[in-house]
Formats: structure tokens, sequence, C-alpha cells
């Protein structure tokens, strides 16, 4: 038969338990375990000489997993708990390491704190005991990535013609230099660098804004774009009065739209004077004469519509009128006058020396 029996004689590093079969041995830390194994005699043998025993208990290695997630520039302060494969110990690591410039680790809470954009380098490590091996994660790298940044950009609408400005944009980065300016739409406005937009012509105006970014953000880009509208113009038309039968003439407005070609002229009281499309007017009879002049306009100039109205008076009449001598006791006789008057009806006469001569109004017929 086997031993009966197996005692510990180091039973602060292992302990023998007598188990169903044979005996159980337990080990309570790392050294050398001793164990004693005796076997009684019987009535045909005589008991056995102990047999002592004696071997090596080592501390049981420790796996420590700890894993800080990559994180971005400006993120807040975190904490990873590292694991570790020997769980009931209550061990309570610590923590090493960080990097210059970007990270930096409390060495208590392992709380880790942002710096700058980079490789952050941290450790956690496990103490160990009579039992178990100090366990450490080694060295764990995770990387900070530039932060990408929040700009922001606007302009309300031109006109052609208005003066130099100024656009700016802004954005959240720190530290990494200033922004500049690029017209993405040379045709209708150009800028400097810096920002100061001239307008070319009317259209829609897109400004880039490109801010460069550094070590912690990342380059930023953002554009704006508003409409240049078209400039009205601004006219003016004006003409003196004329007299039935004058000549025909010439009117002539005027406009500050440049490349936008000529007015073309419309007379609004066509029983009174005429005009051709390019202002040379007619007059037709007395009365007010309406002449509209339209400016067409063109891609900066609005069109633009201007009128003039001016008095036409009446032309006075050139009239003669001469009788020679008569005899009393004459015939009646016609009398007549002219005149440059046209379609203005016949003359209507009135004696002014009823004692001497009469006249009949209608046809000029004198009686001496």
């Amino acid at each position: 038969m086997l031993f009966r029996s197996v005692v510990s004689t180091t039973q602060s590093v292992c302990d023998a338990v007598a188990a169903d079969v044979g005996w159980d041995i337990y080990m309570l830390k790392a050294g050398t375990c001793g164990l004693t194994a005796s076997q009684a005699g019987n009535s045909s043998y005589n008991a056995a000489a102990d047999v002592p025993v004696s071997f090596v208990v080592s501390k049981v290695s420790q796996t420590v997993s700890y894993a800080p997630p990559n994180k971005t520039f400006g993120d807040g302060a975190f904490s990873v708990d590292p694991a570790t494969s020997a769980v009931g110990e209550g061990f309570t690591p610590s923590y090493s390491g960080g990097t210059s410039g970007v990270c930096s680790i409390n060495s208590t809470t392992g709380e880790i704190t942002i710096i700058g954009a980079g490789t952050c380098s941290v450790q956690a490590d496990y103490p160990g005991n009579e039992r178990v091996n100090t366990g450490s994660s080694g060295a764990k790298s995770f990387t900070v990535a530039k932060k990408d940044q929040s700009m922001s950009f606007s302009q309300s609408g031109k006109t052609f013609g208005d003066a130099n400005f100024q656009v700016t944009a802004s954005t959240d980065a720190t530290g990494s230099g200033s922004i500049t300016y690029t017209s993405t739409t040379t045709g209708v406005c150009t800028t400097t660098s810096s920002g100061t937009v001239t307008i070319v012509t009317a259209g829609t105006c897109q400004i880039a804004a490109e801010h460069p970014g550094n070590g912690n953000w990342s380059q930023g880009n953002i554009s704006a774009s508003f409409i240049v509208a078209r400039k009205n113009q601004s006219t003016s038309f004006s003409q003196s009065g004329k007299t039935f039968g004058d000549s025909s003439f010439n009117v002539g407005a005027s406009t500050n739209a440049t490349g936008s070609g000529g007015f073309a002229y419309t007379s609004m009281s066509a029983d009174v004077c005429t005009t051709t499309s390019s202002g040379t007017v007619s007059i037709v009879s007395a009365g007010d004469c309406s002449i509209t002049a339209e400016h067409p306009g063109n891609g900066n100039w609005n069109p633009a519509s201007v009128s003039v109205t001016f008095a036409v008076g009446k032309k006075n009449q050139s009239a003669s009128f001469s009788q020679s001598g008569k005899t009393f006791g004459d015939s009646s006789f016609n009398v007549g006058a002219s005149t440059n008057a046209t379609g203005a009806g016949a003359f209507a006469y009135t004696s002014t020396s009823t004692g001497i001569c009469t006249v009949t109004g209608e046809i000029g017929r004198a009686h001496v």
C-alpha cells in the first residue's frame, strides 16, 4: 500500500490534506515546501522509515493588461483601469510615464492629462506579495491626434461699385499663425492675403480662408460666398421749352453707367412730339412733350428709365393787311388779310370806324 500519512514540515509554505485517494498538497506561498511521508507497520511488516521530501514553490507570474485609447488634443483628462491576473489579491496599481509636451499621468490615480498632439507613453504596475510576482504592463503608447479647427466665416452682400472692404474669418485654434485669404472667383472679386476685397464685377464672390494649424491643430479651411448685386444707374435728363414750328432737335440723357450701351428714346405724347430711338425730336403741335429715355444696363448695371416733359408753346402768327384808298360812292369791295398760320381758320373782320365804313365780319366785304 501507499504511504498512509503525509505531514508538512513547512506549514507556512505548504500543507498536506488527506483526500479520498492519496493526499492533496496546498501551496500557501513561495518558498521551500518540506513533506514527510510515514507508513505504519502491521503483523507482517515493521513500520517504514519516514521519507522526507522538499521542493521549491515559486511565485505565480502576474499579467497586467493596460490599453489607453487614442485621443485628440483638447480632450479632457481620463483614466483607464489596468486589469491583472492576480484577481483577489487586492493589489493597488501605480502609474508612471507620460511624454513631455504630449501627456502627463498621476502616479496614484492613473488620471492622464492631454497636453498636446503626439504619442503618449504610460505604464501601469501592480505590486506582488509572497505568492505573486510583481506585474507590469510595460510602456503602452497611444496617439493624441491634432484637433480639427472650428472656423466661421460670413459676409453680407455687396453692390458693384462699392469700396474695398475687409473680410474676417475666425477660428478656435490658438497659437497657430494668421488666416490667409484667396479669391476663387477672381472675375467677380479679388482679395489680398490679409483679406482686403476689391469688387470687379457683379456676380457671386467666393473667398477662401485658410488657417495653417500647428503641432496641435489641423489645418483649417472655410469659404464664404456672397452676392455682388448690379448697381443702380444715376441718370439725368432735361430739356428747355420749345415752340411750335421749331426745327427737329436732339435730346440727350446721361448716366454714370459704363460699358452698357446708349439710351433709347420714346415719345409718350405723340400728338405733341415724336422722336427717333436715338433722340431726334420733331414738334407736331403745341402742348406738353414727354420723352422717356431707357438705358439697358449690363452685367454690372441695372436698367434705368428717366423721363423729361417740356412745354411746346404756340407760335406767333405773321399776318399782313393793307387796302388802297376809296371814294365815297364806290361799290362794296372785299378786303383780305393774310397769315403764315396753317389750319387755324379764317380771319374775322371788324370796322373800328363805323361812321365812315362798315365790314361784314366773316368775308371782309366793306361798305363806304
